[in-house]
């Protein structure tokens, strides 16, 4: 089976949190820097010396953001274009600069260029600050074009894994749609992975979850089919199991269009995969931590289950079974938000502890309203899995959708570098964050443990 990481504190179990980190608008990403500057390098390629002057404008096209360009001449070991020259003047950290001409041009002439790392004076406010630069050759010259941007903590072996990708194009099919949260966070995972790195990337949703019939799911693969055949992707990205159900499976099983999958619960098995022309991202549950979180706080063992009607919570239900030995006394799946109402007064009289799922495809569906009613009507813990969910339980272990996304534009990536998808061995997500939902505790009369607190993110 696969193992969770998991911290271990006291009798309590909880994952280790992860930071979805994004850049400031006014910030350039290491990435940005190496398109940027392989562009730069392209064009002074075609133009040779006269195309230098153009990096010597400060209000230029080469100075962006945080950052600038600047122009080496191996040869002659001297800087021959910079857009701020006031900065070469008795410049004591130049002269030191200049003195790393060797490891500049051998790490300028690599294959893709590369990355160096130094301490820098900012001449101005005289600050000490490490800075990290990337330099790239400019074929058929001696010009190295380079720039640089305060370190960001990446080690130099991730800045030198770093490719530019311009004309490449990235599709990515959401089963669902674009309000619903976990796919919200699939998106946002994708698009940060992909920033600033020359993919041109497009979303198509699905809708699945608000129109569950079998005909209506045909019919968006055939939507998806005619912007397959439109856009013409380089990579595909399916995340959840409708866009594997309805496209991948019956369309494109060992086609020559590589697919990265992500979302899908548990069973791989039941779309075949994987192809010759898949990788993924397996989506699993972390029910076994949450239910062990739960029993402090319950009178027995008995268990409930209640979920949207829809294939994938079926899945889930099942596999927590197979995989976890759970053995739910009760489960339900409902349509409608009046029936998920009355499902879960039902189980605070015939379980101990309950499992929520997600609130998405539940018709009519009020986040206002739900949690109102379950506040007022919670007499047993509540668990979920969802950060959406946590105002309507007491305690969750949240899985990232960002992660999926991530994982599956990484693995895009590396498609798109030429690893064969196959060769890209299938993942199962790894990150969880603790929650707990302090309104519905108060109305329990429960008293969480200091050290549990301390490390969870508290819904008041």
């Amino acid at each position: 089976m696969f193992m969770i990481q998991i911290i271990m504190l006291a009798s309590w179990m909880f994952f280790v949190p992860h930071v979805f980190a994004t850049t400031p608008p006014n910030m350039t990403t290491p990435n940005d820097v190496v398109c940027q500057v392989q562009k730069a390098a392209a064009q002074l390629s075609q133009q040779g010396r006269a195309g230098l002057t153009e990096f010597n404008q400060p209000d230029g096209k080469w100075v962006w953001k945080n950052s600038y360009m600047f122009v080496l001449d191996c040869d002659e070991n001297k800087i021959v274009a910079h857009p701020f020259p006031v900065l070469l003047k008795d410049n004591q950290q130049l002269t030191k600069f200049m003195e790393k001409r060797k490891k500049f041009c051998e790490t300028g002439s690599l294959p893709h260029g590369g990355w160096l790392s130094y301490l820098w004076t900012e001449p101005t406010t005289l600050q000490v600050m490490r800075k990290i630069t990337y330099v790239k050759s400019v074929s058929n010259t001696a010009y190295q074009v380079a720039a640089g941007i305060p370190d960001n903590g990446m080690p130099l072996e991730e800045l030198n894994k770093l490719r530019c990708y311009p004309g490449k194009k990235v599709l990515h099919i959401d089963s669902y749609d674009e309000s619903y949260d976990w796919s919200k966070g699939i998106h946002r995972g994708v698009v940060q992975t992909l920033q600033d790195t020359g993919v041109e990337l497009k979303t198509i949703y699905m809708d699945t979850k608000r129109n569950t019939e079998t005909e209506f799911g045909k019919q968006a693969a055939q939507r998806v089919k005619t912007e397959i055949e439109i856009f013409q992707p380089d990579v595909v990205i399916a995340s959840d199991d409708n866009a594997s159900k309805y496209v991948v499976m019956p369309h494109y099983k060992d086609a020559t269009l590589p697919f990265v999958f992500c979302g899908i619960n548990w069973d791989i098995a039941a779309y075949n995969y994987p192809y010759k022309n898949t990788t993924g991202m397996i989506e699993i549950e972390l029910v076994d931590s949450i239910i062990k979180n739960l029993r402090p706080y319950a009178k027995g063992e008995r268990l409930g289950f209640l979920a949207p009607d829809e294939l994938s919570e079926y899945k889930i239900a099942e596999n927590h079974g197979h995989v976890f030995k759970i053995d739910y006394s009760q489960k339900f799946f409902v349509k409608t938000f009046a029936e998920w109402k009355q499902r879960f007064l039902e189980l605070q009289t015939v379980v101990d502890m309950i499992f929520i799922t997600n609130n998405g495809g539940i018709k009519d569906w009020n986040d206002t309203e739900a949690q109102q009613f379950v506040e007022e009507n919670t007499k047993i813990p509540v668990g979920t899995q969802h950060d959406f969910m946590m105002p309507y339980a007491l305690l969750g272990i949240v899985k990232s959708p960002e992660e999926q996304g991530e994982w599956a534009a990484q693995a895009a990536l590396q498609i798109l570098d030429g690893t064969k998808p196959s060769d890209i061995p299938l993942a199962r997500n790894k990150r969880g964050k603790l929650y707990v939902n302090m309104r519905i505790g108060n109305k329990l009369d429960i008293l969480f443990a200091p050290e549990l607190l301390e490390l969870a993110e508290i819904i008041r």
